[in-house]
């Protein structure tokens, strides 16, 4: 039964962050979506794909505007935490000025997305309003790939994207998903009390450092017959990143201190915001039987290449799974054909290397007109002192509207999140206040446009 108070964003972030959501396991956030609508008797529809649509209509205008947004997440946990997401949501805690969890990331850019646009639908504001929620967004698009465009009404979308608030992104970069996977063959080291695994975890340096993935290798290298079974690379919104390496070693928890403990009092004095953390971990000694995937990672040089106002490129590092003897990365740039280029010279490497190149999926940038009266108004009905206006560093599922729908204005916005995808996750709370106010603002002033 529908509650007569209405809910703010930060209740619905609650209620939210307690349903499972993993990417490609959206049933039962898809469903609490339904039973949202059923309870208010809006119109929906959900369709194969765990994709669902609520409409909700109070004033007379021709055509709605589009809140878009995906429903799902992917989780990132520390070894301390033993919580399976599969069956469990998250819990947050407010700490300060931030929401967060502990050990685990929450979600936040869709969790918060979604927690946005629910309490715009549950309000008394009036609006003509296409509430459209994808499955998927995190890893595939596949949601918004799949969804029957000819439903969509809508020639206007607020697309929530992107990591930082009072912000306006008008365009968003091409992208390629692939997987580079080698043909070495895996061996088992037979589980022996000389040998141990452990989680290494480097953070809070910045890319202009230029040594985020090679920093993490020389401290590695120090290890004397280290097996690499897993690494892991993830960037923030602050361009700060966050490696993760899981490696087995025959050294003692004792040694190992120690070398990362000269190794941190090294190098601390030039990179002042250096974090170094090593977790024990339970023995997991299947990893590939040579250790030229380290190498290789130094040899594709995954770095920012350009970050100019005309000119992006971003060579990004997702995962390295010495398991499954791949490399998954995501190519990002403003420009098709610097895109395509960099595809065929990783694919000319691929053959060189005794590997193969795996193209996951494409999606595609946008380029909204900012010289018209969707704009203005978006703008204009930001309540705070200043609003930026910039292209998005990445790619955003509204890039696949844009290709399929014709003449539809897109805009991205969001709220301040800090160390995005990543145990050290954390939301700005006055940004989602303000981000709040912003859209209430905004349909508050639908009919004049």
């Amino acid at each position: 039964m529908q509650s007569s108070k209405h809910l703010s964003a930060i209740e619905f972030f609650s209620i939210l962050s307690t349903i499972p959501r993993l990417s490609g396991s959206e049933e039962k956030i898809a469903n609490y979506l339904v039973t949202f609508a059923q309870e208010r008797n809006l119109k929906y529809y959900i369709d194969s794909y765990k994709n669902v649509v609520i409409f909700k209509n109070t004033i007379n205008s021709s055509k709605p505007i589009a809140l878009l947004t995906g429903m799902d997440m992917t989780f990132y946990k520390s070894i301390k935490c033993k919580i399976d997401y599969n069956i469990f949501g998250n819990k947050f805690i407010k700490k300060g000025a931030f929401i967060q969890s502990r050990n685990t990331s929450i979600g936040a850019k869709n969790t918060i997305s979604m927690s946005l646009i629910l309490e715009i639908l549950d309000s008394d504001i009036p609006v003509n309003i296409e509430a459209i929620f994808t499955s998927n967004e995190m890893t595939s698009c596949l949601g918004a790939l799949s969804i029957d465009m000819k439903k969509i009404q809508s020639d206007k979308i607020i697309c929530f994207d992107g990591e930082s608030g009072a912000t306006i992104y008008n365009s968003s970069c091409d992208g390629l998903n692939l997987i580079i996977k080698f043909n070495n063959d895996k061996i088992f080291l037979q589980n022996s009390k000389h040998l141990k695994t452990f989680e290494l975890n480097i953070n809070g340096l910045k890319t202009k450092d230029k040594i985020e993935l090679s920093l993490l290798i020389d401290l590695i290298n120090k290890f004397p017959q280290v097996y690499i079974n897993k690494l892991v690379c993830k960037q923030d919104s602050n361009f700060h990143y966050v490696t993760s390496c899981v490696f087995t070693t025959i050294l003692t928890e004792f040694n190992i201190k120690r070398i990362i403990k000269h190794f941190y009092v090294e190098n601390k004095k030039i990179y002042k915001s250096l974090k170094i953390k090593c977790v024990r971990k339970i023995n997991n000694t299947l990893v590939l039987s040579n250790s030229n995937l380290i190498d290789i990672i130094k040899q594709i040089k995954l770095d920012t290449l350009f970050n100019e106002e005309d000119k992006f490129l971003e060579y990004r590092l997702e995962e390295l799974d010495s398991d499954k003897g791949t490399i998954k990365l995501k190519i990002i740039s403003n420009d098709k054909k610097q895109l395509e280029e960099s595809k065929e010279t990783l694919s000319k490497f691929c053959k060189s290397n005794d590997c193969s190149l795996i193209e996951l999926s494409q999606v595609n940038g946008f380029k909204s007109n900012t010289e018209t009266m969707f704009f203005d108004a978006l703008k204009t009905s930001y309540l705070g002192e200043n609003i930026c206006v910039k292209r998005l560093n990445d790619t955003s599922q509204a890039g696949i509207f844009v290709k399929k729908l014709k003449d539809i204005e897109v805009f991205c916005i969001s709220s301040t999140i800090f160390n995005a995808n990543s145990v050290n996750e954390k939301i700005e709370y006055s940004s989602i206040i303000n981000t709040s106010n912003w859209l209430k603002n905004f349909f508050n002033n639908q009919s004049n446009f």
